[in-house]
């Protein structure tokens, strides 16, 4: 008797499941047959932040490294005719670069061997660690060209919940104050750090603009390009004088429901 009471209860509980999986396989048909669309999207990202225009006091870019930058998304398309639609989105993501370079009277603060901090003008070699995780939320307007591509543009906001900006200088010299302050040396085995990373800014907003190319039934290829019209840290900061924004382009792969 016990053991047809629980061949009942797993019948019904996968009748249970089915039904469900067969209601949900029906709303997502009826959207579809209102003009909706769903995607989930899955991706790299490769940039960095970059001062606009680029300044005269970095004199090379000695080394880069992109990071493996992860996004996540899904997204919602309202088509209102053949051709145009409206894009809305969720999106986790990373960003993140390491860079070195050679500057010339560049304003940063550092932190010296006797653990304080001094603010000044920095000549010499620079590396730079940014990482920054947040969620956006991307809307677009879209062109259906055929049946396999479209392109599309928008803007995003995004609030970073986690990141990081640090690093270190070495060979070269720091002037206390002011280009004509005092001098303190540091050779190549000898190194100062910065951390600001609790100076980044938490919102973000920028334009994106991308396309996508469907290769089979429900897979797409896809690539877009973000650029951020806000700097990673906030007017308040003068710390450095310059503002790095923000340009990635991604790719990836989308399962089209």
């Amino acid at each position: 008797m016990r053991r047809l009471t629980y061949t009942a209860l797993l019948l019904l509980a996968t009748a249970s499941l089915a039904i469900g999986q067969e209601a949900r396989d029906k709303n997502i048909l009826a959207a579809l047959r209102h003009g909706w669309n769903f995607e989930l999207r899955a991706g790299l990202s490769m940039g960095g932040t970059a001062p606009i225009p680029m300044l005269q006091e970095i004199r090379s870019v000695e080394k880069y490294n992109p990071k493996l930058n992860v996004h996540v998304e899904g997204q919602a398309t309202k088509w209102f005719d053949p051709h145009w639609g409206l894009v809305m989105g969720l999106r986790m993501e990373q960003k993140g670069m390491v860079t070195d370079a050679r500057v010339k009277n560049y304003h940063t603060s550092l932190l010296l061997g006797d653990g304080a901090e001094a603010s000044g003008n920095w000549t010499g070699y620079v590396e730079s660690n940014y990482a920054a995780s947040s969620i956006v939320l991307p809307v677009s307007a879209a062109y259906k060209i055929n049946d396999y591509g479209k392109v599309q543009a928008g803007l995003y906001a995004g609030y970073r919940f986690d990141g990081s900006f640090t690093g270190h200088v070495t060979d070269g010299h720091f002037r206390m104050g002011s280009p004509i302050g005092e001098r303190v040396d540091f050779p190549a085995d000898k190194q100062a750090t910065y951390d600001f990373s609790d100076e980044l800014s938490r919102f973000e907003a920028g334009m994106q603009v991308g396309g996508s190319w469907r290769a089979y039934r429900h897979f797409l290829v896809y690539g877009e390009l973000r650029a951020s019209f806000t700097p990673i840290f906030p007017g308040s900061f003068t710390t450095l004088t310059t503002k790095l924004y923000p340009i990635y382009v991604s790719t990836g792969f989308s399962y089209l429901f």
